[in-house]
C-alpha cells in the first residue's frame, strides 16, 4: 500500500478537498487509530488522457452556411425599426 494516511476525523472535515485529490490521481489511506481501515484512489478507468494542444488542428471545420445565416440576421436586424 502506498499513499499518504489521513484519518477519519480529518477526512470527514475536508471530504471535497480529499476527493479532489484522489481525482486528480492520488491514493489516500484512511486510518482510524492508526490502522489502516480503506484505501481512496480513482475509480478504474476515471482518469481523463491529457490534452494535447492543437491535437484537432485542420480536422475541424465550419460549414460556410453558418456565415451565410450570420449575415442574414445582421442585415434582418439592421432594416428593423
Amino acid at each position: 500500500m502506498a499513499g499518504e494516511r489521513v484519518g477519519i476525523r480529518a477526512l470527514r472535515g475536508d471530504l471535497t478537498s480529499y476527493l479532489r485529490r484522489v481525482q486528480a490521481g492520488e491514493t489516500l489511506l484512511v486510518t482510524s487509530n492508526e490502522a489502516v481501515v480503506a484505501e481512496l484512489r480513482p475509480a478504474e478507468g476515471s482518469m481523463r488522457p491529457a490534452r494535447q494542444p492543437g491535437a484537432l488542428a485542420g480536422r475541424i471545420g465550419v460549414s460556410t452556411e453558418v456565415w451565410d445565416t450570420a449575415q442574414d440576421l445582421l442585415d434582418a436586424l439592421m432594416q428593423a425599426p
